[in-house]
């Protein structure tokens, strides 16, 4: 089959699943059907690759049918003063002044250069650069962008040749560890903030940074890095042929300083937002906003919006704008019922049965909608969840976090796909990653986790 007629199917595919739910759930209210179907019709045209938007002629006539078959006007308000659409547009800000300044590279650099010449140790000096850089750069696709050209400047160093074993494995832990282990803070991925802003707009639920941190940390952070390390180590490992060079950097310019200062006090007030109460969204804004202070402005204002990423920025005010959609239109009592009459969810079971039952749900979910859509589509839906497990409504909300973590294939977590085409790591290799990676992680991270919330009271 050729490109043309693969992406012709694709979207033949996409109107008859958009079709789908008027056949297959007559028992949900009308309202609900349009969010459904325009949700699958979405996921096709991203599958097929097919950009119709790209045509000056299309791209507003695409963007208007979309957006008012998916959601009526009155979301508009909603979505533009959510938590999680500034959290992103301060986060893409701050990741830019990362790059712009050169504090990025430095800490990369100067953490790699501090490694071991073992494969292991190659590992596990990734996984904590990618872990340091989550709470530095809010972006996953900037922590990529950024992170992937030094590993391949690293792997060139240490004679790891382009298609070898030990090349493949680097550059797989790199894509993983920018999202994977990153779910565990909740200003770095895009799915955590969008699960934010649906949280938001349907309980009225605002997640606390440390709170969230200290709940995800230990099962989503550490351990699936240690389990990322683990198996790449296993699978990919190979001597390198040469030591690496030692790295001197030099002295830290004026921009870097005061950039580092600024970041050093965001990270301050996100950690104790438990304590002053200001909104996560708020400090990453404010964070931003000092980028551009005169009179030596460390972000100039001229050429921002090239390097600021708005088409990540428009991805989350739709994703919100969804899932709120989903939340009135009566798809998420839908998708709530459903799931309450089928899943083995009962409140006289066990907590964590009841949470590992969520958590395959998020997980099961992110194969059809990808990480993003599963905060977008699961999270209206939880207030039915914790009502037929008897669980908090925060504990559904963790649950569903370690589920969407959890990806099985490298499309369902776009910056593995943006490592991998970057290094030209064929994609079966990613998918063997992927596969191993999901399998350990739901052996030994999900356990930790919830032994964690267990200890923590949240079970």
């Amino acid at each position: 089959m050729t490109a043309a007629a693969a992406r012709i199917a694709a979207i033949l595919l996409g109107l008859g699943l958009a079709a789908l739910p008027t056949l297959a759930w007559p028992a949900l209210p009308p309202e609900a059907v349009r969010p459904i179907g325009v949700l699958l019709l979405a996921a096709a045209l991203r599958a097929s690759r097919w950009r119709p938007w790209d045509s000056g002629a299309a791209r507003p006539w695409l963007l208007g049918a979309l957006a008012v078959a998916a959601a009526p006007a009155s979301l508009q308000h909603e979505v533009a003063t959510s938590t999680a659409l500034w959290l992103v547009a301060g986060g893409l800000v701050i990741g830019v002044a990362v790059k712009a300044t050169g504090l990025g590279e430095r800490l990369a650099r100067g953490l790699v250069s501090r490694i071991g010449g073992s494969y292991g140790a190659l590992i596990g000096g990734i996984m904590v650069v990618g872990l340091v850089l989550a709470f530095v750069m809010p972006s996953s696709m900037g922590r990529v962008v950024l992170l992937t050209p030094i590993v391949l400047s690293l792997a060139a160093a240490l004679g790891y040749r382009h298609g070898t074993r030990g090349y493949d494995g680097l550059i797989l832990a790199t894509g993983l560890v920018c999202i994977v282990p990153a779910m565990a803070i909740l200003p770095a991925t895009v799915p955590n903030v969008v699960m934010l802003g649906a949280a938001e707009a349907q309980f009225g639920e605002t997640l606390r940074f440390f709170t969230f941190l200290k709940a995800q940390f230990p099962g989503t952070g550490l351990a699936r890095a240690l389990v990322i390390a683990l198996v790449v180590w296993v699978l990919y490992r190979q001597r390198p042929a040469r030591a690496p060079d030692a790295v001197h950097p030099g002295p830290m310019g004026r921009r870097e300083r005061r950039l580092a200062v600024i970041l050093a006090a965001a990270l301050g007030l996100w950690a104790t937002d438990s304590l002053h109460h200001i909104s996560p969204a708020w400090i990453a804004v404010g964070a931003a906003v000092l980028c551009f202070l005169p009179p030596d402005p460390i972000l100039p204002l001229k050429g921002l919006h090239r390097k600021v990423n708005v088409k990540a920025l428009i991805m989350v005010a739709a994703l919100v704008g969804l899932g709120a959609g989903v939340a009135q239109s009566g798809m998420a009592a839908g998708l709530g019922g459903w799931a309450a009459e089928t899943l083995p969810l009962d409140p006289a079971q066990p907590g964590w049965l009841n949470a590992l039952v969520i958590g395959g749900l998020g997980m099961a979910a992110s194969v059809a909608v990808t990480t993003p859509g599963v905060a977008a589509v699961v999270t209206p839906a939880a207030g039915r969840l914790a009502e037929a497990s008897g669980l908090p409504l925060d504990t559904v909300l963790m649950a569903e976090v370690m589920g969407y973590a959890t990806a099985l294939l490298p499309y369902q977590v776009p910056p593995l796909l943006v490592a991998m085409s970057m290094a030209g790591v064929p994609f079966r290799q990613g998918v063997r990653a992927s596969l191993a990676v999901a399998g350990v992680s739901v052996l030994v991270a999900w356990p930790v986790t919830l032994l964690w919330w267990a200890w923590l009271g949240l079970l």
